[in-house]
This record gives structure tokens, sequence and C-alpha cells, in this order.
């Protein structure tokens, strides 16, 4: 499937994986792969690099979705394409790793960073207009970064999903 020789020959599927990126809309895993069978030919490394980045952009939609949801009527739905797509980017990064050895823990922090970036945007976008509780959670995280810093990891997570996501959530009772 992967191929760092071949040149795009027509780029839809990398048009699609753009558009699709572009939406920033949780896409169900059975879907992308659809597409992704649909492409029978060799794709250059530039392009599966593509391909993994967006699992990865999907596997962080889905976690935040799912430690998002209500804890007591948890989306169970977001978790099993949550763990769909986790599997998925795996999947994908082998090729990757394979072929550029150097590339995967560059490519495993930057994964981590994303879910991380998506977490604090749904977090920033909950708290619009409400200033106290915006600057409660960046308290918090920042306590977290210093808890973490010193070696509390424990406690760093759990102060780091109460800045994160609201009482109530998966996300808060996962911690």
């Amino acid at each position: 499937m992967v191929d760092d020789t071949t040149a795009d020959r027509d780029g839809g599927f990398r048009e699609a994986v753009r558009q699709l990126s572009a939406s920033k809309a949780a896409i169900p895993h059975a879907e992308f792969h659809r597409l992704l069978s649909l492409e029978n030919r060799e794709m250059p490394m530039d392009e599966w690099h593509k391909v993994v980045q967006f699992a990865s952009e999907q596997c962080a939609l889905w976690q935040v979705r799912w430690l998002g949801s209500a804890a007591a009527s948890p989306d169970r739905h977001a978790g099993d394409e949550w763990g769909r797509w986790q599997q998925a980017y795996a999947k994908y990064l082998e090729p990757l790793v394979a072929r550029i050895p150097n590339v995967q823990e560059p490519l495993e922090r930057e994964h981590g960073l994303r879910a991380a970036q998506c977490a604090l945007g749904r977090r920033f976008d909950e708290t619009k207009g409400r200033p106290l509780s915006r600057s409660w959670s960046a308290i918090l995280s920042a306590a977290a970064i210093l808890l973490g810093r010193a070696g509390m990891s424990s406690v760093a997570g759990r102060l780091y999903a109460a800045s994160l996501y609201p009482k109530g959530t998966v996300g808060r009772a996962e911690s």
C-alpha cells in the first residue's frame, strides 16, 4: 500500500483526506476504511503520512467525545470509535516507521499533543463567556504540569483531567 516512488496520479484520495481533515468532524472508522480500500494504488510516503495524521486527528476527536460524555450515560459509540481509530492509527503508522525508523517518536509525541489540543479546544469552547471557569481550568492545568515535572504523575493526571473535563463526565470519572 505504501510506496515512496509512486507519484500522486490523480490527487483524488489526497483531496478527500484533506477535505475530511479540514472539516474537523469525527468520521466513523468504517467510512474512512471504505475510502482507503477503494484506493488501489501504491501511495508515496508523504501521502501515507497524511493518512497517519488523519487517523491521529480522528483518535483525538473521538477520545474527547468519549471522555466528554456524561459518566451516567456515556457515549459508547464514541468509545468504540476511539478504540477503532487507535487500532487504525497503530496499523497505519507501522509502514511509515518501517521505512523511516526515526519517525516514530516524533509522530507519537505529535499524536499525544493533538489529543491534548483537541481536549483543550473543547474545554475552551465549553467555558466561553465564563471567565471564572476558564481561569480555574488554566490554574488546574498549570498545577498539573508542575506536579508532573515534580514526579507526582498520579496527582498530576487527576488535576489535568479536572482542568479538561467537567464534573460528571467520563474523563473526570476515569481519573
